[in-house]
């Protein structure tokens, strides 16, 4: 299938849903199979597009495939031609946002070919992908239910179109060069580096990827392979383990460039307004993943349940929580302490491993302390239900590794042009893009004016809330730079995510999509 390169998120699907016809049709897009790409259709033109492409689709399944098709997963089709029935009668025709947001009544499920993975929406009409089961079945029904954007997100336009937004080029020359050198040889030959890494990885996320790719290919996407799943889930780690050595002589030459790369909190006890465990985390990557982005909900036959706000294809996490109260997200830190192409499995799959593996806070440390690395990585982490409730700043390299707990203090005689720790709080600790601890010198590191920037006005906004963050004041503090706030962001979607967990009651929400767009929030 051929996307539209102004592919645009899930949510504005539903600004044409403004009469029971519309919505009746909305709910069959469902059972047939899921909303389409393409924005600029009526809801009609939609709904017959997606019964051609089912027909496509299906005449492309193998025998094998075909057979995965259970008496229980035709049944649960039949059981939500009913609910739309049911819908159409009962909820009233409504062209308001905010009256559509507030319905009672819940999304319809599409379900995977074992009845059991399912896609849907959260309240606020961002899809939300739900898979359980063994590794395999997990990854089969991620695969089968999201096949079109798999075949869009495993391209090399995709991958294009994210290291410009990345890297902010926008000289049309340099657009032109970076596409004709990221073609398909190109990207085999980074799959290479990924799989001289895979023994660093559990065979369970392996499986998974491979059932990704089996389920988009039952779908009929025969371009969606595993080689591919696997380059998407370790491509952050690939890129930077030779990236940073070699850009970092240039970064002091580069120091009013706007890194655009992550920062948060972790905030209990006296700084909350009702002493839970609260997370905070800003994931600035680029408006692609934020167009992209949704919310997975994973039950694993082993291992904790966990929601993360993710991306097609993704077995690993960008910013997630279980329902052990462990929350977690990663931040990018520039160091010459790498190891070009040993990176093992990567900050997205060991963060995927904390939430499945790990109830309680030292368990998660010790799990990143380890780990085989090979690139630096600062990871926020908090634990809002176990023994050891609290929150913590891993900072690490390939050799090098500190944390930041709670009540963390700088050491005294800290080396001069090193940044100190500005929150003095028992329990309050805030992270962006470079090392505090002193320990970490031996990485060789810079601090860059932009993330001191960041620190200091997230640390801040934080400290004046000291006492009173519950979620909404959280949300401000993680979206502090929501336009047109500092001038920092121009454009109408959200450069990666914003992400609030409540460790302690298991409540999250998240921004992404438009900046325009409410949050997505739920409860496991």
């Amino acid at each position: 299938m051929t996307f539209s390169t102004e592919r645009q998120p899930f949510t504005e699907f539903r600004s044409s849903f403004d009469t029971r016809a519309n919505r009746f049709l909305y709910s069959l897009w469902f059972w047939i199979g899921r909303v389409p790409p393409e924005t600029g259709k009526t809801c009609a033109e939609g709904f017959g597009s997606m019964v051609g492409a089912r027909r496509r689709r299906s005449s492309r399944v193998g025998g094998q495939a075909m057979r995965v098709w259970s008496v229980a997963a035709r049944l649960a089709r039949v059981r939500w031609v009913a609910f739309s029935i049911a819908f159409l009668l009962l909820v009233p025709a409504c062209g308001d946002e905010s009256r559509l947001n507030s319905s009672p009544v819940p999304y319809p499920r599409v379900y995977a070919p074992d009845g059991k993975g399912y896609l849907t929406a959260v309240r606020q009409g961002k899809p939300l992908l739900h898979v359980e089961g063994s590794p395999y079945a997990m990854g089969f029904q991620h695969g089968f239910l999201l096949a079109e954007e798999l075949s869009w997100t495993t391209s090399s336009e995709f991958y294009a179109r994210l290291i410009l937004g990345v890297a902010e080029i926008e000289d049309e020359q340099l657009q032109v060069l970076l596409r004709q050198l990221l073609d398909d040889s190109l990207l085999e030959f980074a799959v290479k580096g990924c799989r001289e890494n895979e023994q660093h990885v559990p065979g369970a996320f392996l499986e998974e990827m491979q059932g990704i790719a089996d389920g988009a290919r039952a779908a009929g996407h025969e371009e969606v392979g595993y080689e591919r799943i696997l380059l998407i889930n370790m491509a952050f780690d690939l890129i930077l383990s030779f990236g940073y050595p070699l850009v970092m002589p240039l970064l002091p030459f580069l120091d009013d460039w706007p890194v655009h790369a992550c920062d948060g909190f972790v905030a209990q006890g006296q700084a909350t307004a009702d002493g839970s465990t609260l997370m905070g985390r800003s994931f600035m990557f680029c408006a692609e993943f934020g167009k992209t982005a949704m919310l997975m909900e994973r039950v694993p036959e082993r291992g904790n349940r966990l929601v993360d706000v993710s991306f097609p294809g993704f077995v690993g996490v960008t910013v997630g929580m279980n329902d052990r109260g462990i929350g977690i997200g990663m931040d990018m830190v520039p160091a010459f302490d790498c190891l070009p192409l040993d990176f093992g499995m990567g900050c997205l799959l060991t963060a995927r491993q904390i939430l499945q593996e790990t109830d309680e806070l030292s368990e998660a440390v010790n799990l990143i302390r380890d780990s085989h690395r090979g690139v630096s990585w600062i990871y926020g982490i908090g634990d809002g239900r176990g023994k050891e409730r609290g929150g913590a700043v891993v900072e690490c390299s390939a050799h090098s590794f500190s944390v930041r707990y709670l009540d963390y203090q700088d050491p005294p005689g800290l080396p001069p042009g090193l940044p100190g720790q500005i929150e003095r709080r028992q329990d309050l600790v805030t992270f962006a893009n470079h090392y505090i601890s002193p320990e970490m010198l031996p990485a060789l590191s810079i601090a860059m004016k932009d993330t001191l920037w960041r620190y200091r006005t997230i640390t801040g906004l934080a400290l004046e809330a000291y006492g009173a963050i519950d979620m909404a004041r959280a949300k401000d503090l993680v979206d502090y730079l929501h336009p047109p706030n500092y001038d920092y962001y121009q454009g109408k979607y959200v450069d990666g995510s914003r992400t609030v967990f409540d460790l302690t009651n298991l409540r999250y929400c998240s921004l992404y999509g438009a900046w325009s767009d409410p949050w997505a929030e739920g409860e496991l």
